[in-house]
This record gives C-alpha cells, structure tokens and sequence, in this order.
C-alpha cells in the first residue's frame, strides 16, 4: 500500500485512534501519500508512528481540516517532531489546522518545516511573521498557498522575498491585508507564474511557451481541437476551461527555448487544457497512477529508470514532489 486516502469518512460511530499507525505499520513502511483531511480524532501520535514507520518514503501529507483535537492528547506530543522524522515530504497540507499553530505555550508558531517541501498550503492559519520568514528560507519551495491568513500583510510577504529572493512558481494570498502593492511583490518575485489564482505577465508568456514546445516536438502540428470540446451531433465549441493562445510554432527546424527544464517550470501546477504534454511513468520511482514526469525529466532525471510512455494529457510534471529532479535551475532574471 503507497497511497492512503481516508479524507472526510470520519463518522461518530468510528474510533480511528491508533488506526492510522496500525494500517503504516501493516503497509511495511511503503506509504508514499497520506490524506487525513478533515478527521479530527486522528492524533499526533498516529501521524509520528506513521512518520516513524514510513521515514523518508513519505513524500505527501495532507491534513487540513484535521487533528483539531491534538492539544487534549495525553500526554502532549510535539508535533514538529512529525517533520524530524519524515524529514523528505515534499507536498504538504495544514490548512485550517491551528492545533499546529498552537503545539506549546512557549512556541513561536508553526516551527520549521522539512527542507524538501516543494508545495505548502496552510490557508485559514494565524501565520506570524517568523512563520513567514521560515517558510520563505525553504530553497525547494515553488508553491506556496496562505489564503485566509489575516495576519499576514503584503508588507511581511514582500520582506521575506527580499529577504530570501525564492523562486517561487505560485503564491496564493487572498484576503490577507495589503499594506504594500503586488506589483513590489512581484518585483521580489519575477519567477511568479500565478499570483492569487490569476497568471502574471510571465505566467501567460511561459505557457505559450511550453504550448509552442510541445508543438514543436510533436513536428510543428497543431493539436487537434485544441481549447474545444465536442458535443454529441459533432459539432465543436470553445472550452471555458481554456481559450486558444494562437501560437505561431514556426520552421520545424527552429528550437525553441526551455526545452532542456522540466516542464513545471512553464506550467506551474495547473491542469488545463494548455498544459497538455507527453507523459511518462517511472516505475523505479513510483511515479505513476495519476502521476507523471514529463519528457525533459524522463531523459536527465530519470536515466536508466524504468521509464514508459503513458500517452498526452493534461497536469504537471511531479518529478520534483515524488523524486529528485535536476532540471528545475533555471536562472529568473530580475
């Protein structure tokens, strides 16, 4: 078993203490994803006997809504000591999770998180500003969602950029106090690709881009229907998922650019019909079932990997959430 998904069936006719551990134990330590969301009997020490048995394979945990009665466990565990032991997690998901929040009387905040997140959402949290500048010092960081957090202002998110300078690819801050205009955020952040659930300027120009890439290695066709969907007498419409981008491909001769990065760094984390690319499954790593890494990957990061084509579709690469992915250097100039 690799992926656990046991979100929102809690019920109070059911006594999940202890089952969580039980069913990782049982697993022989081969969980990879977790979701828990909105199950508030879970406690602190299942998830740290599941970090235990799991160690490094643990790669995503999501528990928003969760673990709401952490604080009444006896007796108390820390819960920072989850992310000692699972220290490789790379997605991970608290939103709506203050028992984190307040782990001590004597804590400042959330603590530190492991170094390997790459995605983190901790919407409706009451963030401090250490949080903030904690969260921000993560290097491997490309996603980043605090939507609801009033106590975090535009002010505290563009100290922490100049602060650390991230390459963040997504930063999703709603209803947070602007104190400071996004267009200084973004000015401390020009890797952004979508801020507040919209594209930026770059956003807009690095889809096109990866549109005009998978064109260009499909031989400088066009996708067929591409942005249009069919309806039962044959006729065609416009998707309101995606509008056409209308891309000029060019001579098939001509390369172009960010084609030797993975492709996440031109998609973000988006689904749309733009981010159609090849897919492949790597069965070294265990990407697969939903999951994919995209042709860039499959060839540097994946060599000698059991590496299969599965076909185009729509998503991101998960190179960089599932394995160690070594084509996301890419310089962002200022």
């Amino acid at each position: 078993l690799e992926q656990l998904d046991v979100s929102n069936t809690e019920k109070r006719s059911h006594r999940l203490q202890g089952c969580l551990s039980a069913i990782a134990w049982l697993s022989g330590g081969r969980l990879r994803e977790v979701n828990i969301s909105g199950l508030s009997t879970v406690s602190g020490a299942d998830l740290i006997m599941l970090a235990l048995t799991s160690g490094p394979r643990l790669k995503i945990l999501e528990a928003s809504s969760s673990l709401s009665q952490i604080r009444h466990t006896d007796p108390p565990v820390p819960i920072n000591h989850i992310f000692s032991v699972a220290n490789n997690i790379s997605e991970l998901d608290l939103s709506c999770c203050n028992a984190f929040v307040a782990e001590s009387p004597d804590s400042r905040g959330l603590g530190s998180f492991p170094p390997t997140v790459a995605s983190l959402r901790l919407d409706q949290l009451s963030l401090t500003s250490d949080d903030l500048l904690s969260i921000f010092s993560l290097q491997q960081l490309l996603k980043l969602s605090i939507v609801g957090c009033t106590n975090v202002t535009t002010r505290d998110i563009w100290h922490c950029a100049k602060t650390y300078s991230p390459v963040l690819l997504e930063l999703d801050a709603r209803e947070v106090e602007v104190t400071k205009p996004w267009s200084n955020v973004l000015e401390e952040i020009p890797s952004l690709l979508r801020l507040n659930n919209r594209r930026t300027a770059r956003g807009t120009k690095v889809i096109k881009e990866h549109v005009r890439v998978e064109r260009w290695r499909n031989g400088g066709r066009d996708p067929k229907n591409a942005g249009k969907r069919k309806h039962d007498d044959g006729s065609t419409a416009t998707s309101n998922v995606a509008a056409p981008l209308n891309i000029h491909v060019g001579s098939r001769d001509t390369e172009p650019t960010m084609t030797t990065c993975c492709s996440i760094l031109r998609t973000g984390f988006s689904k749309d019909l733009h981010t159609e690319q090849e897919m492949f499954a790597c069965g070294t790593c265990s990407i697969d079932s939903g999951r994919f890494v995209c042709c860039t990957c499959a060839t540097n990061c994946h060599q000698g990997h059991d590496v299969v084509p599965v076909g185009y579709g729509y998503g991101h690469c998960d190179c960089a959430l599932l394995s160690t992915c070594d084509s996301l250097d890419v310089p962002v100039s200022r």
